[in-house]
């Protein structure tokens, strides 16, 4: 393994801890990435202000890099708001628990399919279409009309839920297909029988 020697913390690193630098002889900077990072927090530290005000005065410019940015780095941009996503909800969880109950509350049906994904997953369950079976949950959510699948009853909206018609506890599948639109009543009646020991419509 070929190795470099820093020229600020003296260590000798492998050459995958040096940040590549085109105008170098041998095309990496000659401080590794460690010392690099702690020069580069310490400068941010020192001018926060500085770089607050430009971002303010510039705000145009910066959103258009940034968007540049994120383009041309999807996977990498995602990861990177993933990570100081779950950093925020672990150093602020009473906050992150009043923004999920918000955001719940607001969108019931998102809701419920995101949990019923969770437990899909969590049950091992093949998962399908994501877009298919959003639609579902927005069809109980948003239409004007939605009879239960399995009394028949119109059901009014916010008295909906999307149940699987074969239960995940009984080998069925968190598809569009295995999803159904139910009053509450109906629903936690059936709980996790089949089909066929309640009666169904469809």
């Amino acid at each position: 393994m070929q190795m470099k020697t820093c020229t600020k913390c003296g260590e000798m690193k492998p050459l995958s801890e040096f940040y590549s630098d085109r105008r170098k002889k041998d095309g990496l900077q000659s401080q590794c990435k460690a010392c690099m990072r702690a020069y580069q927090r310490k400068y941010d530290e020192n001018h926060k202000k500085e770089a607050h005000n430009y971002r303010k005065t510039h705000k145009k410019e910066c959103n258009e890099y940034n968007r540049k940015r994120c383009a041309a780095n999807p996977e990498k941009t995602r990861e990177a708001n993933r990570k100081r996503s779950r950093k925020w909800a672990k150093e602020n969880p009473e906050k992150r628990r009043e923004a999920n109950g918000r955001w719940a509350k607001a969108n019931p049906e998102k809701h419920r399919a995101r949990n019923a994904k969770r437990r899909a997953l969590k049950a091992k369950v093949t998962v399908g279409d994501l877009t298919a079976i959003a639609a579902i949950y927005d069809k109980a959510q948003n239409s004007n009309r939605v009879r239960c699948y399995l009394c028949g009853k119109v059901i009014p909206k916010g008295e909906r839920h999307v149940d699987h018609i074969i239960p995940l506890s009984k080998g069925g599948l968190h598809t569009a297909s295995n999803l159904a639109v139910a009053c509450a009543v109906c629903n936690l009646k059936k709980h996790a029988k089949l089909p066929e020991e309640v009666g169904i419509l469809i």
